[in-house]
């Protein structure tokens, strides 16, 4: 198993966002074996629009593969979804341009 580092900004990091958040990195390690760990940043901020309203940002840094996103949105869990979604789709993207400069060399 690999590390995942979670940090929180006013933000309590509670036993079910550590848990969802690992259960969803976990998925990212199997895209790219040379991942070595996960450093993700949970940071809950007041909306600026808005007296009444938060904005729930999350970043994360693949070590590794040189993979940073960052999400933002209303609610937590959906900012990690958005987080996780930008990170699978850039270690994609990383295998396919390999995979294609691989296949033109031989």
């Amino acid at each position: 198993m690999k590390a995942v580092l979670l940090s929180g900004h006013h933000l309590l990091l509670t036993d079910a966002i550590k848990r969802l958040t690992r259960e969803k990195l976990e998925k990212l390690f199997h895209l790219d074996e040379r991942i070595q760990r996960a450093r993700v940043e949970l940071i809950e901020e007041r909306d600026r629009t808005s007296a009444t309203k938060f904005r729930f940002t999350a970043k994360a840094i693949l070590d590794g593969a040189d993979a940073v996103a960052t999400a933002a949105s209303e609610d937590l869990y959906k900012s990690i979804d958005l987080l996780v979604r930008k990170l699978g789709g850039q270690l994609r993207r990383k295998h396919q341009v390999k995979r294609k400069y691989a296949l033109q060399a031989a």
